[in-house]
């Protein structure tokens, strides 16, 4: 791993980019490897950290390319909207539907084209819905 401040909780993605990069055959093990456990405590701050890390990963790794061709302007705004649609879904299970409003709208505005976006957001208008019933 780089141990770079700006990549933390993000190093195991720039691994896999430098190894792609490098032409590396990357595989599918089908086992649990490890686990990790999710506390609500520090949600919101650690959701932010991690976009952030995330986002440097990507800038970093798009200004490295020597020469990029024509889509790659396209790629990186559908790679920074799948970014912002991660926080939002990250929001939305920590049960702020407003954050995640805010993060589905940058995913929106940075790249309309990802199909999930919208049926998240559905989910994030009808949870108000779903509560009064339940």
């Amino acid at each position: 791993f780089r141990e770079e401040t700006r990549f933390v909780t993000a190093e195991d993605y720039d691994l896999w980019l430098r190894l792609a990069r490098d032409g590396a055959r990357i595989g599918f093990v089908n086992e649990i490897l490890g686990e990790y456990r999710m506390h609500g405590g520090n949600a919101s701050k650690a959701l932010l950290r991690h976009l952030d890390a995330e986002l440097a990963v990507i800038n970093d790794h798009f200004a490295a390319l020597a020469a990029p061709g024509p889509m790659a302007g396209l790629r990186m705004r559908r790679r920074r909207a799948l970014v912002y649609y991660g926080a939002g879904r990250g929001f939305q299970a920590a049960g702020n539907p407003r954050e995640a409003w805010r993060w589905f709208g940058r995913a929106l505005r940075e790249s309309p084209f990802i199909l999930r976006l919208y049926a998240a957001a559905l989910l994030n208008a009808i949870a108000p819905v779903r509560r009064l019933l339940t």
